[in-house]
C-alpha cells in the first residue's frame, strides 16, 4: 500500500467532525486533520528513515508494524473517554488509534505485518503471492493494487457529496469522477498482462 494510507484517517477526521466542538480554535483543528493523516503513515517512518539515510527501501523496526503501539494509544484514550476528561486530548489520540490500525489492516490486506511482534515474526495476512515474493513492482503489476485508486475515488466521492456547490454542477462533477474511475479500471486490466511481463523481466 502506498499514498492511499491516507484515505482512512481523511474518513475518520472528517466523519468525527460533527463531534468537534465549537471552541477549539483553528490550529486545533488543524492537528486533528494532521494527527489523522499523520498517523495513517507513522507505521512506516522506518521505511521513510531507510530510504533518505541508509539507502534501502524496506523495514527495520517491526514493532512499528505490530499492535502493541497502536493498542497503548487506544489505552490511553479509553481511560480518557471513561472519565470523560479532556475531549480534545480523547478526539487526538481517538484519530491517531484509527490511523494506525487503519494501516496495519490495509498491510495486512496487501503483504501481511508482523501484527504480534516482539512475541512472534510471523507476517499476518493474506496477500497474492506475487507480491509477496516480488516487492514493489510485484505489487503495481498485481490487480490487488486497483485497491488504492479504489480507496481514493472512496475519498473523493464522499468529499464531493459533502462540498457545498450547485446541485446542477455537483452531479457532474460526481458523473465524471466516476467515469474517470471506472476508466482507471479497464484501463489497468487491459495493459495488465503487459505491465506483468515487463515486470517479470
Amino acid at each position: 500500500m502506498l499514498l492511499a494510507h491516507l484515505v482512512p484517517g481523511y474518513f475518520a477526521a472528517a466523519l468525527s467532525q460533527p463531534r468537534w466542538q465549537s471552541h477549539w480554535r483553528t490550529e486545533q483543528r488543524a492537528l486533528l486533520w494532521a494527527v489523522a493523516l499523520g498517523s495513517t503513515f507513522a507505521p512506516d517512518l522506518d521505511v521513510i528513515y531507510n530510504l533518505l539515510f541508509r539507502g534501502f527501501i524496506n523495514h527495520s523496526l517491526l514493532w512499528t508494524h505490530s499492535l502493541w503501539p497502536q493498542l497503548s494509544i487506544g489505552v490511553f484514550w479509553w481511560l480518557l473517554w471513561r472519565t470523560g476528561r479532556w475531549p480534545y486530548l480523547q478526539t487526538l489520540l481517538w484519530l491517531a488509534v484509527i490511523g494506525g490500525l487503519s494501516h496495519l489492516l490495509l498491510d495486512v490486506i496487501v503483504h501481511g505485518t508482523p501484527l504480534f511482534y516482539p512475541f512472534s515474526r510471523a507476517m499476518i495476512g493474506f496477500p497474492p503471492p506475487r507480491v509477496v515474493e516480488g516487492g514493489l513492482w510485484a505489487y503495481l503489476t498485481d490487480p490487488i493494487f486497483l485497491l488504492e485508486p479504489l480507496l481514493f475515488g472512496l475519498a473523493a466521492l464522499h468529499w464531493l457529496v459533502r462540498k457545498a456547490m450547485p446541485r446542477r454542477r455537483k452531479r457532474i462533477a460526481l458523473a465524471t469522477l466516476s467515469i474517470m474511475l471506472l476508466l482507471v479500471f479497464i484501463s489497468y486490466w487491459a495493459w495488465l498482462p503487459v505491465l506483468q511481463n515487463w515486470a517479470a523481466a
